[in-house]
């Protein structure tokens, strides 16, 4: 079912449209509403596939950017990283996102576009020295814990989608080095990538809660 974009108006990336698909049906269900626009190596590929999840998420997916565009333009991937095909690749960009039961699209004239959901569980609190450096962990505290905790994977995962840097280094390479919550769940941080050359470039990093889920959106 294809959720209308509900991140609050001061939130929005200009030139950017944000959908969500949850995840409600089969995959035989959206197959039967994506099949006549999906091409031939799309089927091809899509019938490779055992996972259901997987099923669900892919086809929700191209359900969800052809509900954006109005058209179903393709999407190819280059590295790993997603492209609209056709004309649509030239000018405009996606980043996609998928959680549990709910998936997330962004088409933006930004190049450096990421998005990123995660469904917020008390898991969290068993990984966070995976993408959190020390001073981080210095300003963590129990009050609104979790919430903290989703914005700053979330933000370094979307951060890292935005931006050409190939490595997963969530503890150094991507912070929110000014970063302080307030206890609300929508709001903008700025984020810092450190890139290759040792340079660092800064992007808008926004959050906002959907359908339980942490979102943030990255832009340069």
């Amino acid at each position: 079912m294809l959720i209308t974009t509900e991140i609050p108006l001061e939130l929005n990336v200009i030139g950017t449209e944000i959908a969500f698909w949850k995840l409600e049906e089969s995959a035989e269900t959206l197959y039967a509403e994506a099949e006549p626009f999906l091409t031939d190596d799309e089927k091809h590929s899509f019938a490779t596939f055992k996972n259901e999840r997987r099923r669900r998420e892919w086809l929700a997916t191209r359900l969800t950017v052809k509900s954006v565009l109005g058209h179903y333009p393709g999407i190819i991937y280059d590295g790993g990283k997603p492209h609209l095909g056709g004309q649509f690749g030239e000018n405009k960009h996606i980043s996609i996102t998928h959680t549990d039961g709910l998936v997330g699209i962004a088409i933006s004239d930004n190049p450096n576009i990421g998005i990123d959901l995660e469904r917020m569980t008390p898991r969290i609190l068993r990984i966070k020295h995976k993408f959190l450096n020390a001073n981080e962990f210095d300003y963590i505290d129990g009050d609104g814990l979790s919430h903290l905790l989703y914005i700053q994977w979330c933000a370094k995962e979307a951060m890292y989608k935005a931006v050409n840097v190939n490595n997963y280094d969530y503890q150094n390479t991507y912070t929110l080095p000014l970063f302080r919550y307030d206890g609300s769940p929508n709001g903008i941080a700025k984020g810092r990538v450190i890139m290759d050359d040792g340079s660092a470039i800064y992007l808008d990093v926004k959050y906002f809660e959907i359908d339980g889920c942490m979102c943030c959106i990255a832009a340069k």
